[in-house]
């Protein structure tokens, strides 16, 4: 770690004199004072936190090869630069990220746009999932959203977080205004109806406003169900490929909802137009994804393009390289507008689920240009988790990371205080008897030599969303007591 930020140091010390003799014009932004998600808590618990655990318990290979296979006999469950200049006063600092694409002599962003986002040299961030909108947004005026999300940054800023990540696509629609999905029925009540004002603007106007940095939280495969793709207007692809379904797979139904195909060019082009449309339209500081990769190994759910792009690879291979070339294409359609916006993946935190599950190479991912910015593992576990203690797989995470422009930012379950996590084997008491343990995890995760920071998930399981004020648990509040002076120390 401090050999990082040495290097790093001298790095941009090394650029900050180049640019001055140039006559840049660049400044520093400015800094800040302490303010502030990775998948629907709910549908995590359901979905990706239950398959996780529940396959931990029984297994957990720890470096699984990209090229290894995996069995289809049965169906399983769903489940070039970036530097920090570290600042000298105790507050965060705000930094410019400069990736592959470099700034010109002039001090210009080589892009489309001249926002210069803000993020923090260590990224102390919650996620605000869409089923947050079901209280704050969904059927309510503009003024209500706008007094809710003032309150609920002004939360995020009395943790001393500095980053929020709000979910804006949950399922293959917009909480915003786009050309390629429909308006979210999370934002006006219904299916393709927009609401009377621009909800992601109003939460960048109020996160910028208090100095938060903002990530926009897509899901990319995660689709609407029968009833709702019904009524998404023709002109949108989805409705498109959902019309023409037997003649291809772009679309698939799987569990109780349509999913996209990443295998298809035209799919992946999809999603990597959406998340470019957002960079140019909205002042993001950054782009966000979280574990919804493929939703099951079923051989039948893309047979008809495994037939059609396969070209010899293993059903496996196959899944994980189109992964792969989906989060090339959605990085690289984020840097040419803008380089300086970070793109980062959340995936599962047990690292065999990722291949054998989910088909995410997150190793490739961690060591190889081109992917991501940042990596936030869901290291969802407690210390006496039977099969994936939080402290063994915090390091497996930190030393699978082998490229320096990839910061990892870990992810912790806030949503399980003071609950029984059946999946965690003899520590399934751990939560509902301990009142520390985030706070001892955030120690833990500051001391990895990779460390830049972690994400609470999420906002709803700390905060009442029509009080505003801390949730009605001893234990919840507890906890908030214990980690919010450890969030409040900068790493030094």
């Amino acid at each position: 770690m401090v050999l990082r930020r040495f290097f790093s140091a001298l790095l941009v010390f090394s650029l900050l004199f180049g640019l001055t003799a140039c006559g840049s014009n660049n400044q520093a932004l400015n800094n800040s004072s302490n303010s502030n998600t990775a998948v629907s808590s709910n549908l995590l618990s359901l979905n990706s936190s239950q398959s996780e655990e529940e396959s931990a318990v029984a297994s957990f290979n720890e470096y699984p090869s990209s090229s290894s296979s995996v069995s289809f006999e049965k169906v399983d469950k769903i489940k070039d630069i970036v530097s920090y200049l570290k600042p000298s006063s105790s507050t965060s600092s705000v930094t410019q990220s400069t990736s592959s694409a470099k700034s010109s002599s002039t001090g210009v962003l080589p892009s489309s746009t001249s926002y210069v986002p803000l993020n923090y040299q260590e990224t102390k961030a919650i996620w605000i999932s869409y089923l947050e909108y079901g209280t704050i947004l969904k059927s309510k005026s503009q003024q209500a959203f706008q007094a809710s999300v003032a309150k609920m940054f002004d939360n995020v800023i009395s943790l001393g977080l500095n980053t929020v990540i709000v979910q804006v696509r949950p399922f293959s629609d917009a909480i915003y205004a786009s050309d390629y999905y429909p308006w979210s029925a999370y934002a006006s009540g219904t299916v393709g109806k927009a609401p009377s004002f621009d909800p992601l603007k109003i939460m960048i106007e109020q996160a910028h406003k208090r100095k938060i940095s903002l990530h926009a939280w897509v899901n990319p495969l995660r689709g609407m169900t029968e009833a709702e793709t019904k009524k998404v207007a023709n002109n949108f692809s989805i409705k498109k490929w959902h019309d023409t379904r037997a003649s291809h797979d772009k679309l698939v139904y799987k569990g109780d909802r349509w999913f996209l195909n990443p295998a298809h060019p035209e799919v992946r082009t999809l999603i990597a137009n959406g998340v470019q449309e957002i960079v140019k339209k909205y002042d993001v500081d950054g782009i966000h994804i979280d574990d919804y990769f493929y939703p099951t190994t079923a051989k039948s759910f893309d047979e008809k393009s495994y037939k059609l792009y396969g070209a010899g690879k293993t059903l496996s291979d196959f899944r994980l390289n189109n992964c792969n070339q989906m989060l090339k294409q959605m990085y690289s359609a984020i840097k040419k507008v803008n380089p300086q916006v970070e793109f980062g993946a959340s995936p599962q935190g047990n690292v065999n689920n990722n291949y054998t599950s989910q088909f995410a190479d997150v190793k490739r991912w961690c060591s190889e240009k081109g992917y991501i910015d940042y990596i936030a593992p869901q290291i969802y576990f407690g210390f006496e988790n039977q099969s994936q203690p939080f402290d063994k797989t915090l390091k497996t995470w930190n030393d699978m990371i082998k490229l320096s422009s990839v910061k990892m930012i870990v992810g912790l379950a806030c949503h399980k205080i003071d609950t029984q996590d059946k999946w965690a084997g003899t520590g399934s008491n751990e939560w509902k008897n301990q009142d520390d343990i985030i706070k001892k995890q955030i120690v833990l995760t500051k001391k990895q030599t990779n460390y830049d920071g972690f994400i609470l998930f999420d906002y709803k399981s700390l905060f009442d969303l029509k009080t505003g004020e801390y949730k009605n648990n001893a234990r919840v509040k507890k906890e908030i007591n214990n980690f919010k002076v450890e969030i409040k120390n900068d790493v030094k």
